[in-house]
């Protein structure tokens, strides 16, 4: 009887630390997510040349280690309180009602927006909710010109469909413009002839820098 005590006691004491380990690592990692969102927010105040910044949020998981990685809206717009040139918008993205129009920012230096895509996987869209979403961001981008490949949509993958509607937006802009995409799949990808790297992976958002 001694020995199993013992045991069982010897079990508890090892998994304990464990798991307070676990969730100062976990609390850990949601701290750094928080603040390399706040961080790329407060950077893109101080860049002359940043035309837009779009923020997204990517897929979510219901686990709750998952759930800790979203940044809290709250956060986002204390960053933009005090900064005329920052603004944050959260948006509803409903595809089954009309695209809403942007949101245009009194001095047209930054625009945020924040689509929520609730925890809908971006490839079960059909073609034509695929479409309405390049729509929302031809909203954003207004002078894309897409009108030569939209028939071959069905034959890309939903990711290339956004990377090609917004490469087509850069091109012919000005020289040395760029645009960087860091994917909620933690890869980091650039379009359009960089020259510069500005861009941070915070899964599992979707962040565009559009320079």
């Amino acid at each position: 009887m001694w020995e199993l005590d013992t045991l069982h006691s010897d079990s508890r004491f090892n998994i304990n630390p464990f798991l307070d380990s676990l969730s100062r690592l976990t609390s850990l990692i949601s701290l750094v997510i928080w603040n390399i969102a706040l961080l790329l927010l407060r950077v893109a105040q101080d860049l002359p040349n940043l035309r837009h910044l779009v923020v997204m949020p990517g897929v979510l998981s219901p686990r709750p280690v998952d759930q800790l990685m979203k940044p809290p809206l709250q956060s986002l717009e204390s960053v933009a309180k005090y900064n005329p040139c920052l603004a944050v918008l959260q948006v509803a993205l409903d595809l089954t009602t009309p695209i809403p129009s942007s949101v245009e920012i009194s001095n047209q230096r930054l625009r945020i927006l924040l689509a929520s895509t609730e925890t809908r996987d971006f490839e079960t869209f059909t073609t034509s909710q695929k479409f309405q979403l390049v729509q929302y961001f031809d909203s954003l981008f207004p002078h894309a010109d897409l009108d030569d490949w939209y028939g071959d949509e069905s034959k890309k993958g939903f990711w290339d469909f956004i990377r090609e509607s917004l490469l087509f937006y850069r091109k012919g802009h000005r020289a040395g413009s760029c645009l960087y995409i860091a994917t909620n799949a933690g890869t980091t990808q650039h379009f359009g002839g960089i020259e510069k790297l500005i861009s941070v992976i915070v899964p599992p958002f979707l962040i565009l820098l559009v320079i």
